[in-house]
């Protein structure tokens, strides 16, 4: 399987995934949906774009940058989206931070990170920066599990 196969496999998937989390958006509160639901959108057109890329016979005959092609680059990707969707359904649970914090652990072995340390020095400094604009900013409750009915 080429790399158009597992571009087309993995557009259709995220934009599969859009539509599915597209009715979670429903359940933050007040403004709190917009983010999420721009976010998505973003995700589904460039996920479109990817996919016209890759049926389109003059832009799919374009040299991809992505490595050497093959069925085994297809697993990585799916493991990431499997990872995304176990954090996003334990957040429910034990909060935004400590599940986006299991996340970054789990994407170390899942990427193949080298560079563990930087790795988890820009994830920390992504989380606060998250931190930052949405608790402090925004005043959208990530830590409070009511966030999510819970």
């Amino acid at each position: 399987m080429g790399m158009l196969w597992v571009n087309r496999i993995i557009a259709l998937s995220l934009i599969g995934a859009c539509g599915l989390l597209w009715p979670y958006t429903n359940d933050f509160p007040g403004s709190g949906s917009e983010f999420p639901r721009l976010t998505l959108i973003m995700i589904a057109v460039l996920s479109t774009v990817m996919l016209v890329r890759s049926l389109l016979p003059s832009l799919a005959a374009a040299p991809l940058l992505e490595g050497r092609p093959g069925f085994s680059k297809l697993p990585r990707p799916l493991f990431v989206f499997a990872a995304i969707g176990v954090a996003v359904f334990t957040m429910r649970y034990i909060g935004f931070f400590p599940a986006v914090a299991a996340f970054g652990a789990a994407l170390i072995p899942i990427l193949g990170v080298r560079r563990r340390l930087a790795f988890i020095l820009a994830y920390a400094g992504l989380m606060t920066f998250v931190f930052v604009i949405f608790q402090l900013i925004l005043n959208v409750p990530l830590t409070d599990r009511r966030l999510w009915g819970g």
